[in-house]
């Protein structure tokens, strides 16, 4: 619900995948990447301090639920405790994505950017497998494909060298949950 409400631009599965990627769903996370230590608080106040502490030592540091990078914050006219807000977090990470996905044209190309700022980045590409194998989703199924006519076992009794195996294959309407229900980020090639 919280997803929908913040980030209505994106799926809920796929930001909810980018959750569990970028913080295990723990708000209070900040992960410092000057010092690459990583610090779940037990509150916002002690998250906020620690993280007001760091970016005013020019550290840099990722923030919350979607991880926003401090470096982020002035563009995105928010401060280090409006970042920490849940609701906050997750609509500034939803537009992050959603800004990949115009530049870029492909989801896995948008995750790349939301994670390294380059579609052609193999850090990027990577972490945007990540995503998806949060999502559970291994190999996404064709956006509107249909499921191939595949040769009957009788096919294989004009050549008995080949072992006669029926292919089974189950089309898969789960893959489908990467596609936003807004159709504002709809999968398109992985490049």
């Amino acid at each position: 619900e919280l997803l929908m409400m913040c980030a209505p631009a994106v799926d809920p599965v796929t930001m909810a995948a980018v959750v569990k990627q970028e913080s295990g769903g723990q708000p209070w996370v900040l992960n410092n990447n000057t010092t690459r230590k990583s610090v779940t608080f037990a509150s916002k106040a002690a998250a906020v301090a620690a993280a007001v502490s760091a970016v005013g030592r020019g550290e840099s540091v990722d923030l919350g639920l979607v991880q926003i990078n401090s470096k982020n914050l002035p563009a995105l006219g928010l401060s280090v405790e409006q970042v920490f807000d849940p609701c906050t977090n997750i609509a500034a990470g939803a537009n992050i994505l959603a800004a990949g996905y115009e530049r870029s044209g492909s989801l896995g190309s948008a995750l790349s950017i939301y994670n390294t700022g380059r579609s052609d980045s193999k850090i990027g590409h990577a972490y945007a497998q990540k995503v998806f194998d949060q999502a559970g989703v291994k190999v996404p199924g064709i956006p509107g494909g249909q499921l191939a006519k595949l040769p009957e076992v009788s096919s294989f009794a004009a050549n008995p060298a080949l072992v006669p195996v029926r292919l089974a294959v189950t089309p898969s309407p789960s893959a489908a949950g990467l596609s936003p229900l807004r159709a504002v980020l709809q999968p398109a090639t992985w490049r």
